[in-house]
Formats: C-alpha cells, sequence, structure tokens
C-alpha cells in the first residue's frame, strides 16, 4: 500500500512509518494533487524546503551536508547587481565580526523607502591590525551615513591584554591612543545572533519577488560565502542540520547582525522588553546556567548577554 512502510529493526521491534500519500486525497499521484500544492506552497521552497522535507517526506538527513541556499546560483543574477549611488536619504547600517586568526568582516546595508536592502560595501581580510580595521572603516564612504554597527558581543569583553591590565575590541577601536584618529563610535552589541532566524528570514527575502536583498557585485566575499554556506554532515543520530558549517561564514555573521538587530529583520518575533525585572531575571537565569557550564563567572556571562534581544 502507498505510504506505509512495515519493518523490524535490529532490536526485533515492528516499526510503521506512515506517509501523508497513503491517503489518497493526500496522493499526488491519486486525488491529492490540489492538497499537495497548496500545502507544499506554504514552505517558502515548496518540495525542496529543509522542512518539507524533514517533516512530510520523513527524510531525516535532509540537510546534511547541503547547500544553506541552494537556490543562490539560480537566483544569482537577480540578487548581485551593478553598484549604482544609493540616495542619501536611504537608511544606512553596518555589521562587524572580529578576526583575530580568522577574517575581520565589515559591510555596509543600505535600505529604500519600500524595505529593500542593499549590500553596498566591503571590508574583509586576515590579519588586519585594529588599526587598520579602524582606517578602513572610518574612511568607508558611508561613515558618515550610518546610523550604527551591530557587531559580536564578545568584542565589547575585556580580554585583551595591554601593559596596564585588559582591555576590549570596542575599546581599543574607540581609543585615540590604539587607532589614533580613526575612532570608531557608532559600534553596539547585535541583538540576536541565532544562524537559523537569520536563513528563515533569508529564504524569506530570496522568496519575494522582486528579491528584497541584493548585493553590490563589488562586495565578492560576501556574495562568495552566501553562496558557499552549508550545513554539517549528519554524524549518527546527533541532529546539526539547524546548524552551518564554522568556516568561511565571517560575512555571514556580520549580515547576520545587522538583519537581526533590525526591525527588517524581526518579523514576528516578540522579544521582553529591556530594562525591566523580566528581562533581568531571564538574563540573571542564563548568565548562571551559562557560567555553570563554561566555568566563568556569571558577572561575565551577564556582560556578555546583556542588551541581546529575550525571547
Amino acid at each position: 500500500m502507498d505510504g506505509i512502510l512495515i519493518k523490524k529493526n535490529k532490536q526485533g521491534h515492528t516499526v510503521i512509518r506512515l506517509h501523508y500519500t497513503a491517503d489518497p486525497d493526500k496522493n499526488p499521484g491519486k486525488a491529492g494533487k490540489e492538497w499537495f500544492d497548496q500545502e507544499s506552497r506554504k514552505y517558502i521552497g515548496g518540495v525542496t524546503d529543509l522542512k518539507w522535507r524533514r517533516e512530510m517526506e520523513i527524510d531525516f538527513s535532509a540537510g546534511s551536508g547541503e547547500l544553506v541556499f541552494p537556490s543562490f546560483m539560480e537566483l544569482e543574477n537577480e540578487i548581485v547587481v551593478e553598484p549604482f549611488a544609493p540616495s542619501p536619504t536611504w537608511a544606512y547600517y553596518a555589521g562587524l565580526d572580529w578576526g583575530t586568526r580568522n577574517p575581520t568582516s565589515f559591510h555596509v546595508y543600505a535600505i529604500d523607502p519600500d524595505g529593500n536592502v542593499y549590500c553596498v560595501w566591503e571590508l574583509y581580510g586576515a590579519g588586519m591590525t585594529v588599526k587598520t580595521v579602524a582606517e578602513g572603516i572610518k574612511t568607508c564612504p558611508f561613515y558618515a551615513s550610518l546610523e550604527w554597527i551591530a557587531c559580536d558581543p564578545t568584542m565589547f569583553s575585556t580580554t585583551v591584554i595591554k601593559k596596564d591590565g585588559f582591555t576590549s575590541i570596542i575599546e581599543m577601536l574607540s581609543d585615540s591612543e590604539s587607532v589614533g584618529q580613526y575612532t570608531i563610535d557608532k559600534l553596539m552589541p547585535a541583538h540576536n545572533r541565532s544562524d537559523e532566524s537569520m536563513i528563515n528570514l533569508m529564504q524569506q527575502m530570496f522568496a519575494t519577488r522582486p528579491i528584497k536583498f541584493k548585493i553590490f557585485n563589488t562586495c565578492p566575499f560576501i556574495i562568495n560565502e552566501y553562496r558557499n554556506l552549508k550545513r554539517p554532515e549528519r554524524k549518527g543520530f546527533v541532529n546539526e542540520t539547524e546548524k552551518i558549517v564554522d568556516k568561511d561564514n565571517h560575512a555571514w555573521d556580520d549580515s547576520k547582525y545587522f538583519f537581526l538587530s533590525h526591525p527588517v529583520g524581526y518579523g514576528q518575533q516578540t522579544f521582553i522588553k529591556r530594562d525591566t525585572i523580566e528581562y533581568i531575571n531571564k538574563i540573571t537565569q542564563m548568565a548562571e546556567m551559562a557560567a555553570r557550564n563554561k566555568g566563568t563567572s556569571v558577572q561575565e556571562e551577564f556582560n556578555y548577554l546583556y542588551g541581546q534581544d529575550i525571547e
């Protein structure tokens, strides 16, 4: 019978797998074509969508080792555009992902009155000093127009050793002794850093016509990362498909910091209002748990978490 699989596992237990095609009214090969078409349209990528394949096709390995955005290359001619002079009346923001051994990535994002987002400028490279990065950001032609620069909250942690104690990357970027005339004064911690939230948002933007997120072709590093971003290979029964491979994802991270810190990326998410007792209690609870797991202090974890949006 269609849609029903009955077998015994290694332990001798009878296992029954029931697929939607067991119902003739849902089987697209019988009377279920209309149902199938309606249901598959509810998923952003249709029948190729990761959630459809896992939830509806019972494919537990879906996403393992696969490209996060398999349609990117197909849509690249629509996503990647020739540079133009954005209007000075548009809103400008930036994302910054700091790298010590890994590359540092900084991108500027412009939003037009219709809510379309353009990645318009790129600074990307490994081995750059704090002063080199500060100079690159400060001399960016869009710097004066930036509302803020969203960055990894760990950049605010005082983990950098100096002669008279410890400092943070943020303090160094804003300190004239470290960067001379290129002090940066628009840095803020990213509100959310969830890869899965960002993936869902990008899938929606790529599925909208016309596409809502476009990238100037003068930003090759972010284009390359979006093109090649992958999910980890599945290992046994461990589900890694909600994650991405932590490699060549620095431009991805800085775009994530921007999008998930701006209303354009909030979607239907609801967050606990900051500076309330509920928010403080929730952050404290999370900090205590993180401190126990990592062997750090509650204060250190609290400082790291404070300022992020909490659902």
